[in-house]
């Protein structure tokens, strides 16, 4: 199950970091928040610039598109997402 909110152009959601993965990964909703894997540790931001990175991949965003907006310093963070043409909806939707 999801937890999108639109607002206007922009896509919020909530995810749930898990650091010094193995294997960098995009997982799987649960309860309304994303996984999202990373192998970085969570030391001077690395971590966080690592998840922008690995969501812009995977939802085919530019880097610039993709906001940290709560949480730097917790694994559960809020992000929010440019997407005018509504096609990063639907891409998360099929997670």
């Amino acid at each position: 199950m999801t937890s999108l909110v639109r607002r206007e152009e922009q896509l919020r959601f909530r995810i749930r970091v898990r650091t010094r993965a193995a294997v960098s990964r995009v997982g799987n909703w649960s309860d309304g928040v994303l996984g999202v894997w990373v192998h970085s540790a969570p030391e001077k931001g690395r971590a966080n610039s690592e998840v922008i990175a690995l969501l812009s991949q995977a939802l085919g965003v530019p880097k610039s598109s993709v906001r940290l907006i709560r949480g730097a310093a917790g694994r559960e963070k809020l992000i929010e997402v440019s997407d005018p043409r509504g096609t990063v909806e639907k891409k998360l939707k099929a997670l």
